[in-house]
């Protein structure tokens, strides 16, 4: 169970700290991830995995390509979408309301040549996840990211300063799927893009319950204690 405010802040090396940091801007998560890459490699703050939603917006990773997104870029400034390169893995994805957005911002066990089984882990806790739903998950032989139903219903890009990783994974739990369609997901032709919601015969959960049964099954997955904190609790980000 996730340790609450209330509690002491432990900050030993089998500490996970959780924060939610619910619907917020990707710019402002974008800096405050940083700001946390820098506590980290400094020692001021534990391991951590933050949780959040986005308004609509397109991300370019570093094997990213413009044509893969089929839309033009007036298209997306009348509806008042960005589109941002940034230094993740990967090629282009989307974040829209109804997607669980997970970036740790920590070591990675064993350093930076064990980034694809740290990135194996991550979507071992979403296949463990979607499993507590009743959905069955899997992985794509070469493809980071988790499938499920025929369609891709996660998606994943890292990076990595002096071995602490940030950015993350999307998972899809009960998002719009039409900003999908503008483009090739992960620079993937002909990938169909599902959700949680668009494969359960019930109502979706809510986002927090996905958010409580991947940090259950990601600590379990690491061996770490988590401890809920707050946003207001986190070094503030960068200007």
């Amino acid at each position: 169970m996730i340790r609450r405010p209330s509690e002491p802040r432990p900050g030993g090396p089998r500490t996970l700290w959780v924060a939610d940091l619910g619907l917020h801007p990707y710019a402002d998560a974008w800096r405050l991830q940083k700001a946390l890459v820098e506590a980290r490699l400094r020692g001021h703050v534990p391991d951590l995995l933050l949780f959040t939603e986005h308004e609509p917006v397109f991300t370019l990773g570093r094997a990213g390509a413009r044509q893969n997104l089929l839309v033009t870029d007036s298209f997306l400034q009348e509806r008042g979408i960005p589109c941002l390169t940034t230094e993740r893995g990967g090629d282009v994805t989307c974040h829209v309301p109804g997607q669980l957005v997970g970036y740790p911002v920590m070591r990675i066990p064993g350093g930076d040549r064990r980034v694809r089984a740290f990135m194996n882990t991550l979507e071992e806790a979403i296949i463990r996840t979607l499993d507590g739903f009743g959905i069955r998950g899997q992985r794509t032989s070469g493809q980071p990211g988790v499938w499920a139903g025929g369609g891709k219903i996660a998606f994943m890009g890292l990076a990595v300063k002096h071995g602490i990783c940030f950015h993350g994974f999307a998972l899809n739990v009960s998002p719009d799927l039409t900003p999908f369609s503008w483009m090739h997901p992960c620079g993937l032709q002909d990938t169909r893009v599902t959700s949680m919601q668009s494969l359960l015969h019930t109502p979706p959960p809510a986002i927090g319950e996905v958010m409580q049964v991947f940090t259950d099954c990601f600590c379990s997955l690491l061996g770490r204690a988590p401890c809920k904190v707050s946003p207001e609790e986190l070094p503030p980000p960068h200007p």
